[in-house]
């Protein structure tokens, strides 16, 4: 009689190394660490259809204290970036394109066929829960498709919900608008164009092509399939999908909530991980004083061996609440010992830092976090707050920053502008020595 096969996962031997190994190949792979007398790895705007290749992708978010959270991951890795760049890019070349999995990103376009079974997961799972927006939501797809792309504001329907984001239970959010998001969820809308950060919807195919036309919904079925029919040919797209996550969080944790942008169980979440390793895709590693497991791309195995021995110039950047580097919490702590959490929807009275807190990465180290905000009106860069780590022995660095103070200011400057600020202000002093 056959035994039941061992636990891939037991059988594989993990890769072990440093912490430093580890966040110097997270830091080296997101384009942020330029060894000595190397250049920058994306040398002007051309290259940002590169780096966002290379990341995978970038969070997109609305708020806007500073620049978009997009712009601020973009501008932090490519010489000479603008914001105009890439809205090109998305709305007028096409070659990047906006989607949703479990957040908000923009990807590659030639991606945008992977999110399909993301997609389809979503309308499954939420479409039976909306037939109070049935009746709106077809009258926005016909009327899109009659007449090409449209924002919730051509639509003169006044009628109004309410929905976990309105505290106070008051409906303010039109059904119209609603309508728009959930179809851009559903994949059967994409995002056009961006007008003072309204967005214009279109059919999917219309904007990227035929292969980008979803499959009709039938509601019987509680959702139309993906591609061919059949769960085979489901299973194999969550595969593809998944294979893109594991390039893109470098060492990947399958206890994150959003891992491989899919809603998987535990046990999912293992069988997934046993399959992928034991076909000799990804490849366990134990960092070094570390509990937590991390999963590693085979092809980026001999990278992840080599960081240890190099040394990044110390440059300063400051990096936005949802950059790659940081938007896994737990493995920021585990790797850079860096406790962060994004403040802006924390109460006032009970932030530590501030409601827009940005870290400040200093070669491989992230010495502190500043609070700033934009003052659009006299195009200034405010700076509300500036909190340096704790230096070797223990005392918190209150005034001197961790690299030399000229470097530090230039970085700010170069930072004030990528903000869209011409200048920056200091009105309780943190800047001062």
């Amino acid at each position: 009689m056959t035994g039941r096969p061992k636990d891939a996962m037991s059988e594989q031997k993990p890769v072990v190394v440093s912490r430093a190994a580890a966040r110097r190949f997270l830091i080296r792979r997101t384009g942020l660490g330029r060894l000595p007398g190397e250049g920058p790895r994306w040398p002007g705007p051309d290259h940002t259809v590169d780096a966002v290749r290379t990341l995978e992708y970038v969070q997109v978010d609305p708020m806007q204290v500073l620049a978009r959270n997009h712009d601020l991951v973009l501008g932090a890795r490519v010489r000479d970036y603008r914001p105009e760049i890439l809205d090109s890019l998305l709305y007028r070349e096409r070659r990047l394109v906006e989607v949703v999995a479990r957040n908000r990103y923009i990807v590659p376009v030639e991606d945008y066929p992977l999110f399909r079974v993301r997609f389809a997961e979503i309308e499954r799972s939420e479409r039976p829960k909306l037939a109070h927006l049935e009746p709106v939501m077809e009258r926005v797809l016909r009327r899109i498709e009659r007449e090409g792309p449209l924002s919730s504001l051509d639509f003169e329907d006044e009628e109004t919900l309410s929905g976990w984001w309105d505290l106070d239970g008051q409906a303010r959010t039109r059904v119209v608008r609603q309508a728009l998001e959930w179809l851009w969820h559903f994949g059967r809308l994409a995002v056009s164009r961006r007008e003072n950060g309204r967005r214009y919807f279109d059919l999917p195919e219309r904007l990227l092509g035929p292969s980008a036309k979803p499959a009709p919904y039938e509601p019987a079925r509680a959702g139309g399939a993906v591609g061919p029919e059949g769960p085979d040919a489901e299973a194999a797209a969550r595969d593809d999908l998944a294979r893109k996550y594991f390039r893109a969080m470098g060492l990947a944790d399958p206890t994150d909530w959003s891992f491989a942008w899919s809603r998987y169980r535990a046990p999912e979440k293992r069988a997934l991980v046993e399959r992928f390793a034991a076909a000799g895709e990804i490849v366990a590693v134990s960092v070094e004083g570390v509990r937590r497991t991390y999963y590693v791309p085979a092809a980026e195995v001999d990278d992840l061996l080599a960081s240890g021995a190099i040394e990044f110039e110390p440059e300063v950047r400051f990096l936005p609440p949802l950059d790659n580097l940081i938007w896994l919490r737990s493995r920021l702590m585990d790797l850079f010992g860096f406790e962060y959490r994004w403040e802006a929807y924390v109460p006032a009275v009970k932030r530590k830092y501030g409601p827009y807190t940005c870290p400040i990465l200093c070669g491989d180290t992230f010495a502190g976090r500043m609070d700033a905000r934009v003052d659009r009106e006299t195009g200034t860069l405010v700076v509300n707050g500036l909190w340096w780590e704790r230096g070797d022995e223990g005392r918190e660095r209150t005034c001197v920053p961790p690299v030399p103070r000229r470097r530090f200011l230039d970085a700010l400057d170069e930072w004030a502008r990528l903000n869209g600020a011409e200048r920056v202000s200091d009105p309780a002093g943190v800047l001062r020595t």
